[in-house]
């Protein structure tokens, strides 16, 4: 991926039994903040049909810098960093490099 290209994250977060339906309202809270940042281009939260306790968060950023200003923004601090790592069994987040990059 060169430094010009966006940055694609995938973030997969497994709530602890008993506390997903609090990581899903807190996951949420995160969306539209996250979105009305300038250097978001996309922020996509989904919940598994198949196990409550999932959930996957697709990311796409201008570039590196701005998904560095979105990790340390105000609102991933407080809702993320503060409360969902907190109830999180696992977090994954795994980056991804845009298909057009790879043709």
């Amino acid at each position: 991926m060169n430094e010009s290209s966006a940055y694609v994250q995938v973030a997969t977060i497994v709530a602890k039994t008993g506390d997903e339906d609090a990581v899903g309202r807190l996951l949420s809270e995160c969306v539209a903040p996250s979105r009305a940042e300038a250097g978001v281009l996309r922020y996509d939260l989904a919940r598994s049909a198949r196990d409550p306790r999932r959930f996957v968060v697709y990311e796409v950023y201008r570039d590196r810098a701005a998904r560095d200003a979105h990790r340390d923004s105000e609102h991933v601090q407080r809702l993320i960093v503060g409360d969902v790592l907190k109830r999180a069994e696992t977090v994954e987040i795994a980056p991804f490099v845009p298909v057009s990059e790879l043709v």
